[in-house]
């Protein structure tokens, strides 16, 4: 249903499809780095940057896939604390398997205390800060249902235009004039990137009408959003090759606008194709593993380094090709053991 909210749970293939993107995004932002960061403008480097501000939709994609998934109905707090406690479950199984590596390869001891203490402070990987990001948003969850469900259209557009115009814009304007810098007590509280993704997700479901003109125009934005985080990082690059990725930041309207058009993109194909029953159940099951293959993507990338495949590869082939194929290679490993675990029935609740 179009120009109003959808209420019920109809299985969407294009967020599976999202989904998996995302992952592999995820994947590409830990790894792509080395690619530019240890090299200086040349075909590679402007491949890699491009590359890398490419992955920057994963956490906008995940926060908007959300939106659709967690805002179309209004729960009880008795299903909102089971979802609370599943990703509290997860959080502290998967920060004891890195803390447990850790403490194993550095020949640390093993402390309880120790890793209660870290992990209420600090992801026990890199990976992991998203948890916490979305456990925030599930408290805030009953809030945010009922926000969602009694907004109007119009308020959604006046929402967007604080959170990412303004919010998102503004940085990017007082980096290049500081004096534009408005009053630290100017607070817009309510208004905020991430909140603001889960609700343009929500609102590009059930509010935005995609044709094909819409969606050119789409692909259109996307390539010359891009291209412009490219070419001003590049500028960066010249005034501080040391500190240059200021625009390596995911609240910036260089971000948003990418990746919500890459959004309505997939949106938009994945509506107008028709796979068969099989189709489906495949990529189905893929995106199903999706979360999985985000919780052990850092523990790959670690061993693939303690062991010196990365060197390896990057001392083999291409600097980008090295990348490409180790984010491969952690992809399909995530996928392989998260399908495993997902036979066994009480693990598949979680993951």
């Amino acid at each position: 249903m179009k120009n109003g909210i959808e209420k019920n749970s109809t299985y969407y293939m294009y967020l599976d499809v999202l989904r998996i993107i995302a992952c592999f995004l995820v994947i590409v932002n830990h790894t792509d780095s080395r690619v530019f960061l240890r090299t200086s403008p040349s075909e590679t480097w402007f491949l890699g940057l491009t590359y890398f501000f490419i992955c920057k939709a994963a956490v906008p994609l995940f926060l908007m896939i959300s939106g659709v998934l967690l805002l179309r109905k209004i729960d009880s707090y008795k299903n909102i604390g089971k979802k609370i406690l599943r990703f509290t479950i997860v959080l502290i199984v998967f920060s004891l398997l890195y803390y447990v590596d850790g403490c194993l390869t550095s020949n640390s001891p093993i402390s309880i205390v120790s890793f209660f203490t870290s992990i209420y402070h600090n992801p026990a990987t890199n990976a992991l800060w998203y948890m916490y990001l979305y456990l925030a948003i599930l408290i805030m969850l009953p809030i945010l249902q009922k926000l969602a469900n009694s907004m109007k259209k119009r308020d959604y557009q006046y929402y967007f235009f604080f959170s990412f115009i303004i919010l998102g814009g503004m940085p990017i304007i007082v980096h290049y004039i500081p004096s534009a810098a408005y009053s630290d007590h100017f607070q817009l509280f309510i208004f905020s990137c991430y909140i603001g993704l889960l609700l343009l997700g929500f609102y590009i479901q059930n509010y935005l009408i995609i044709n094909l003109k819409k969606c050119f125009i789409a692909i259109a934005i996307y390539i010359v959003g891009i291209a412009i985080s490219v070419v001003l990082t590049y500028k960066e690059y010249l005034s501080s090759p040391k500190n240059y990725l200021f625009f390596d930041d995911r609240t910036l309207i260089t971000v948003i606008a990418p990746s919500a058009c890459l959004f309505i993109v997939v949106k938009y194909l994945f509506d107008k194709v028709h796979f068969g029953e099989k189709g489906k159940r495949i990529i189905k099951e893929i995106g199903g593993c999706t979360f999985g293959t985000y919780l052990f993507s850092d523990f790959f990338i670690h061993k693939l380094k303690a062991v010196g495949i990365e060197d390896s590869l990057f001392q083999t082939v291409n600097p980008f090709l090295a990348a490409v194929i180790m984010e491969i290679i952690v992809f399909s490993a995530g996928m392989a053991i998260s399908f495993l675990f997902r036979r066994i029935p009480f693990i598949k609740k979680l993951l």
